[in-house]
């Protein structure tokens, strides 16, 4: 079994926090959140976050699911994607 290392951007965990503190009921209670987030192994067999999805979705207090239909209402592109895309071939 291998083992993986893993960097997720600072950008990305700070959008994903601004954006799931927004998330409250009327009575100031906390909604979960899902965000998706995603990347690349790097030649070091790294993964590297590039990119934070938040899909359509319903949340309560305890759950959380996207809608199914995976269209994105928000994308944060980190700096390493534009390093990312010139890479590929």
């Amino acid at each position: 079994m291998e083992d993986y290392k893993y960097q997720i951007d600072y950008g990305i965990l700070q959008k994903f926090a601004e954006e799931a503190l927004k998330n409250k009921l009327r009575n100031g209670k906390h909604i979960e959140t899902l965000g998706i987030i995603s990347g690349k192994r790097d030649n070091a067999n790294i993964f590297v976050s590039t990119r934070l999805t938040i899909p359509k979705q319903q949340g309560t207090v305890s759950t959380v699911s996207d809608e199914g239909n995976f269209e994105e209402v928000y994308v944060f592109l980190s700096h390493y994607d534009n390093n990312f895309l010139n890479q590929e071939s």
